[in-house]
């Protein structure tokens, strides 16, 4: 998703027997990055390419749900020195919220 307009980029599937999938970016934007599958733990990243054109080879290893299981939200972002949360972070609590409601026996804590 792009964190400045808040709009989805690219939706797409991972190979089904690699769990591999390939994807590109435009430089100068910011982006967020959702991950989730059927039976695992979501998993998000959010990518900085303002400033640089690195190549990413990201391996994102899926945990499955279990009591204690954490969860990292890497897409909520604070004004310096703030407890304010910024805008572009609703992608994130929206995600948080969507999943929640798809299993509605998950419980979140702070």
């Amino acid at each position: 998703m792009d964190l400045e307009r808040r709009n989805t980029v690219r939706s797409l599937a991972s190979n089904e027997v690699s769990g591999e999938f390939l994807f590109s970016l435009l430089l100068g934007k910011r982006y967020a990055l959702h991950v989730v599958a059927p039976g695992y733990l979501p998993y998000s990243e959010h990518f900085d390419l303002t400033r640089q054109d690195t190549a990413y080879v990201l391996k994102i290893p899926l945990a499955k749900p279990e009591k204690g299981a954490s969860v990292v939200l890497r897409n909520l972002f604070f004004d310096p020195e703030k407890a304010t949360l910024k805008p572009e972070s609703e992608i994130e609590l929206e995600a948080v919220l969507r999943i929640l409601k798809e299993n509605p026996r998950w419980k979140a804590e702070a």
